[in-house]
């Protein structure tokens, strides 16, 4: 079973995710592992250039001898809400997002025939909250409308299955959570000291509903040196992470000073208004 199942992965090489939960399937007897294939690396005792692992067993190989199939499983890629990716637990997704399911695949069929079982959990209570099967030519991606999938503070998680002839891909996305009012978290500025010679300052943060954004650089004189006003629902007031760049150069174009300065930051959504304040210092 080993020998077939190692001249199968060895065809449908360009498909494997390990990192993404990707598991092959022996089209003879039927049995199905799940791999772990890292390229241009040995384990200890490996020589190969490449190996991919089943069952604990490692199996090296020199990658300019593979032969690849014309057939080869679609992929998962990543899944998208209003066009983001979620990095990490405990982000937040708006109420309304659409929900994109990216695919992937190397063949050059233009027939992509799968089945793409989406599932959405509520880890409130540990429930399936929802259920689709999406079947046929599948294209590179799928999207779900904004037809109320969530409900107001809830935390869910949404993952796909990807089943095909030659093997089935998975995704699973972090948990996130679904508010109605407005909260700030994971703020974060830098590279703080900063050199506007060398590269920009970001304020980096995460929404969890859209909010307009009100920022203030003062020198510590009191004299205001930059300012930038963003709408909810643009880029940097939109739910979930966001970022501003800032350039160093002030209202009139030029680099600032070697210094400190302060930044006062004012979010403002669902009738509620957050202020922060912080240090920045300029050191060229």
């Amino acid at each position: 079973m080993i020998f077939l199942l190692f001249l199968f992965i060895i065809r449908t090489l360009q498909s494997l995710s390990g990192n993404k939960g990707t598991f092959i399937t022996d089209p003879i007897l039927s049995d199905t592992v799940m791999i772990e294939f890292t390229p241009n690396s040995s384990p200890s005792g490996v020589s190969s250039r490449s190996f991919f692992m089943i069952e604990d067993t490692h199996y090296g190989f020199d990658i300019a001898d593979i032969y690849y199939a014309h057939s080869i499983p679609i992929e998962i890629k990543e899944i998208q809400f209003d066009g983001k990716v979620l990095q990490q637990n405990g982000a937040y997704v708006d109420p309304d997002a659409s929900i994109s399911f990216i695919l992937e695949s190397i063949t050059t069929q233009e027939e992509l025939l799968a089945t793409l079982d989406i599932k959405i959990l509520c880890e409130n209570d540990n429930t399936l909250h929802f259920q689709e099967l999406k079947s046929g030519n599948l294209g590179s991606s799928i999207t779900l409308a904004k037809n109320e999938l969530f409900s107001p503070h809830q935390r869910y998680k949404v993952s796909a299955t990807l089943e095909q002839e030659l093997g089935t891909s998975y995704y699973e996305t972090p948990s996130f959570t679904i508010s109605e009012t407005l909260t700030l978290s994971q703020l974060i500025h830098g590279p703080n000291p900063f050199n506007p010679l060398n590269g920009s300052l970001f304020f980096e943060y995460n929404l969890s509903i859209p909010a307009s954004i009100k920022i203030n650089v003062y020198s510590i004189s009191g004299e205001r040196v930059w300012d930038k006003e963003i709408q909810a629902n643009i880029s940097g007031g939109t739910t979930g992470s966001n970022s501003i760049e800032w350039n160093g150069k002030n209202r009139w174009g030029e680099h600032l000073a070697n210094g400190v300065y302060i930044a006062y930051l004012e979010f403002k959504g669902s009738g509620k208004t957050i202020r922060k304040k912080l240090k920045i210092a300029v050191l060229k």
